[in-house]
């Protein structure tokens, strides 16, 4: 299938789901409805693709094909919006100190860290709600995520502002040494500084990949990188979106499965070492298990990196080191393969 096919398939909705998932987003569906790029089933596809930010879509052939109904034009506006001006003024509204505070507080995270991230409270797209910008490698503002008080009419309360580029959430002051983390989400950014650590959020479980390679290649290759995935199991789709001894997939277990993907993908990209990890059980991510430990958070951060970065005996280390360092030197033709 061409790129140019690709962008002439409609994306599904409430009205007209996914014909293999049944789900109302995210798939794509032929206009003669012969075929499905369905992002959660694999099962019986004919072809897997490379979707946008590295994603696998799954290509089905539809036997009983019926055309389907294009969906009204959107209203897109002609001049692009300036989401560095957009966040600054959520983030200096009247509101935003009080309502930030009232955030952190439910998240269980420090107001600093909100304040740190540029988190505001403003109306966007006739939705109020709290803001929090996303950027590109540079720093650059290219889009708003927005967290709503109680759930929109779809039952979303996480959305991104119209015309919004996918970007990371991190702190312009990001890097405080030690290991890098790679959560999931501002959220789980928000409790990485409230402990002190060094983390930057991808904006799905799958997404970002590339600008974290930006961001990643000046990281020393002595620091360790890790990717943190989710406890988001849905061990009720076994069986019907994935083979029943699935033990983790984009249908039955996103958080597991793009913190796994992410990892190999940065590997190949910036052929250093990087690990994932899963936050300690029972803890669904990073934020939860802060919430949980019940530690004071300067003392909360070590602990964290204790938990998921284990100890490796000193040999591994040095062979681990060595065997990077001789990649390095076969790369730029100063030793032989």
């Amino acid at each position: 299938m061409t790129t140019q096919q690709r962008e002439r398939m409609i994306r599904v909705r409430r009205d007209s789901p996914c014909p293999v998932c049944g789900r109302p987003a995210w798939c794509l569906v032929a206009a003669d409805g012969a075929t499905a790029i369905c992002m959660r089933v694999r099962d019986g596809a004919a072809k897997i693709l490379s979707m946008r930010d590295g994603q696998e879509g799954y290509l089905h052939r539809l036997t009983d094909a019926k055309p389907v109904a294009m969906p009204p034009p959107r209203r897109t506006s002609t001049a692009p919006r300036d989401f560095d001006d957009l966040s600054m003024r959520a983030f200096c509204c009247a509101l935003a100190a009080p309502k930030r505070n009232a955030l952190a507080l439910s998240l269980g995270v420090s107001p600093d860290a909100l304040r740190e991230l540029r988190t505001g409270f403003a109306t966007i797209d006739g939705r109020q709600g709290w803001t929090t910008p996303e950027r590109d490698a540079a720093g650059k503002v290219i889009g708003l995520s927005v967290r709503l008080p109680v759930p929109d009419s779809q039952g979303r309360t996480k959305l991104r502002a119209a015309g919004s580029r996918c970007g990371l959430t991190y702190s312009p002051d990001w890097d405080r040494g030690g290991p890098v983390l790679l959560v999931e989400g501002a959220s789980d950014v928000a409790a990485a500084i409230t402990m002190e650590l060094s983390a930057i959020g991808r904006p799905s479980n799958l997404a970002g990949v590339e600008l974290l390679c930006e961001i990643l290649r000046a990281v020393p290759w002595q620091r360790e990188i890790v990717v943190i995935g989710e406890r988001d199991e849905k061990p009720d789709r076994r069986g019907k979106l994935c083979p029943a001894e699935c033990t983790g997939c984009q249908a039955c277990w996103p958080g597991k499965y793009g913190a796994e993907s992410t990892c190999r993908r940065l590997q190949v990209a910036l052929q250093r070492s990087v690990q994932w990890a899963m936050p300690p059980a029972p803890a669904k991510d990073t934020r939860d298990w802060l919430n949980r430990c019940g530690l004071p958070w300067r003392e909360a951060g070590p602990a964290f990196l204790q938990a998921v970065i284990p100890p490796e005996p000193p040999v591994i280390v040095r062979a681990r080191r060595h065997a990077i360092e001789h990649r390095r030197l076969v790369a730029a033709g100063r030793a032989a393969p």
